[in-house]
């Protein structure tokens, strides 16, 4: 939090665990104004579940009303919604972003603000919207200054798992574990092979994201099969790949389906039985489904 006033210089105050802020010395004929500012640890609360509520909004399936969720769905900083949103909050989830380029990571708004137009909240002309120049709180009356609280947005985090106290990437608490199957194959030094992955059993799949590993191998390609997984939908780290696909409609599929098709290179011998796990390294492992 920072404050300013005319010819005085004040120190940032960090929060308390609770978000209390305090300053002191003040003068009391000053106008003051108060910013609120947090840019870090981007992909905190982000996950491809929010590009499922970002795209039902966008096709009308299932609008966002709040204004501060439409707010955190605005990933490019345009003052709207799109389907470009979606491309950069992906990128980040994939890895290939390690924070928003466009955007801080929060956005804070005067509690007391009223938004003319809730579905809308960039029409004020009188307040810079979202991220970049954070709203401030004026006071011209010290002893009488009103609401001070801000409301924080995490930028990316529609669905609200976004933690205020995240210092590091965990776990979502899980259920029982899903697994994806593929066939064993051996193989040698310099061979291309593909293999197939199912699911171990009949689900209406909405969406998943993972990193997959290959150590002693190059991922070089991902073949839609069942699901339409195209290039927006991974990231290749050589001997690892990041995922991250959905469909908001949600997808019937069958133990028997070929979900999709990995094509890798060998770069030592072995099996696949033994090369191929799933992790959390890059994108964190999840599972939706209906």
């Amino acid at each position: 939090i920072s404050l300013h006033a005319p010819g005085h210089v004040f120190p940032t105050y960090i929060t308390a665990a609770n978000g209390d802020y305090s300053f002191y010395n003040l003068n009391v004929n000053d106008v003051l104004e108060i910013k609120a500012y947090r840019n870090d640890f981007h992909r905190n609360g982000v996950s491809t579940l929010d590009l499922v509520k970002i795209q039902k909004h966008l096709l009308g399936i299932d609008t966002i009303e709040s204004p501060y969720l439409i707010v955190a769905a605005d990933a490019n900083n345009s003052q709207h919604v799109s389907a470009i949103d979606l491309v950069e909050l992906r990128k980040l989830i994939l890895g290939v972003y390690s924070e928003l380029p466009a955007t801080n990571s929060w956005a804070f708004v005067p509690a007391a603000y009223v938004f003319p137009d809730p579905l809308d909240p960039w029409t004020d002309p009188n307040q810079q919207w979202p991220h970049n120049g954070s709203p401030t709180i004026t006071i011209t009356d010290i002893q009488n200054p009103g609401n001070l609280d801000f409301i924080g947005i995490k930028i990316g985090d529609v669905n609200g798992t976004a933690k205020p106290d995240f210092t590091q990437l965990l776990p979502r608490e899980s259920l029982l574990p899903f697994e994806l199957k593929s066939d064993q194959q051996f193989y040698s030094e310099g061979d291309i092979i593909n293999v197939p992955i199912r699911i171990s059993s009949d689900q209406m799949l909405t969406g998943f994201q993972f990193t997959l590993a290959a150590p002693g191998m190059e991922f070089l390609h991902i073949f839609p099969g069942q699901l339409d997984v195209s290039e927006e939908h991974f990231a290749l780290y050589n001997d690892r790949v990041s995922i991250s696909w959905f469909d908001e409609n949600t997808i019937d599929v069958s133990a028997d389906d070929v979900l999709f098709t990995l094509q890798l290179r060998a770069i030592k011998s072995g099996n696949i039985g033994q090369a191929l796990s799933i992790n959390s390294e890059i994108t964190e492992a999840e599972i939706y489904l209906a």
